[in-house]
């Protein structure tokens, strides 16, 4: 299906993508990336339809309000089985909740922008929720060094894990690409455009 001659038909950030994209200068940095892109699964010259909105509204409300329940039975558990670490400051539900909402609202987002551009939106969100997920452990370590209490510290990186699995299924089950097989061919800086410059 080619829509390069109206991008009004699909999505609006699709049409907006698909009309960046036939700028010269984007032409050429597709061009250059694309072996990179490849490698991570990232396609920008065959665009895809992203979530449904309300499905993706569901999605995000599902994994704030899931994200929350989990970190407030993480906290509880650890609570009730060691008392020496129930009033840990970050245990407070105010301290959490902010970072949480904060966090899972940036994936959304992500889920929101990602599936457009990527050829297995699914196999690239999780490996970014993996990398990201990782990358939060490095606050943690940073406490640990400076005098947080040991446990207080596992405590918080099981809140992290769980976070990351609740979020990542809400939104992958709940608001899937649509149309997920079908692409936006970009007259002009797409495949067309680097075969005709091949040639």
């Amino acid at each position: 299906m080619n829509l390069s001659s109206n991008p009004a038909d699909i999505d609006p950030l699709t049409g907006r993508v698909v009309r960046a994209l036939h700028h010269p200068l984007i032409e050429r940095i597709v061009m250059l990336l694309d072996p990179l892109l490849q490698r991570f699964k990232i396609d920008l010259i065959a665009l895809r339809s992203g979530p449904e909105s309300r499905a993706l509204a569901r999605a995000t409300a599902i994994a704030v309000v899931g994200s929350l329940v989990v970190d407030a039975i993480i906290v509880g558990l650890a609570s009730h089985l060691f008392p020496s670490i129930a009033q840990y400051p970050h245990f407070q539900f105010m301290d959490y909740s902010r970072l949480t909402v904060i966090g899972v609202l940036i994936a959304c987002a992500g889920w929101w922008i990602l599936p457009h551009f990527a050829i297995d939106a699914r196999w690239l969100f999780s490996r970014i929720a993996v990398v990201t997920t990782l990358v939060l452990f490095l606050p943690d370590a940073y406490i640990l060094i400076f005098g947080a209490p040991f446990l207080a510290v596992l405590v918080l990186m099981a809140m992290h894990i769980a976070i990351a699995l609740v979020t990542y299924y809400a939104l992958v089950l709940i608001a899937p690409p649509v149309r997920p097989d079908e692409t936006v061919e970009l007259e002009g800086s797409s495949h067309y455009f680097i075969m005709e410059k091949i040639q």
